[in-house]
């Protein structure tokens, strides 16, 4: 008796259930329960009475400003790594022996 080999084929994805859509990680869900879950759409979006409710809520959705940093901090906080003093080590020892 001849068999072909058997082709593993995925089945289709369950629904998930409201309370794993609401513990798993946003970036592990597809995009149709991402979209269920946040209550928008694919193509529209939010609705705007949506959009003020949460940005009511959550606030703007926007970064904060990032501090501006001198040219003094700049060069201060080159010293931070502890590869700077292992370069610097490096460059007493081969002036030190003579290297150019």
């Amino acid at each position: 008796m001849n068999q072909s080999p058997r082709i593993a084929t995925a089945s289709p994805p369950r629904p998930l259930a409201a309370r794993d859509l609401e513990t798993r990680p946003w970036h592990t869900l597809a995009s149709s329960d991402a979209l269920a879950t946040l209550a928008s759409k694919e193509i529209a979006g939010l609705l705007a009475e949506e959009v003020s409710r949460r940005t009511a809520r959550f606030g703007p959705n926007a970064l904060p400003e990032a501090k501006e940093r001198t040219l003094l901090g700049v060069f201060l906080h080159q010293f931070a790594s502890p590869l700077i003093y292992l370069l610097l080590i490096a460059a007493a020892i081969a002036a030190f022996m003579g290297e150019k």
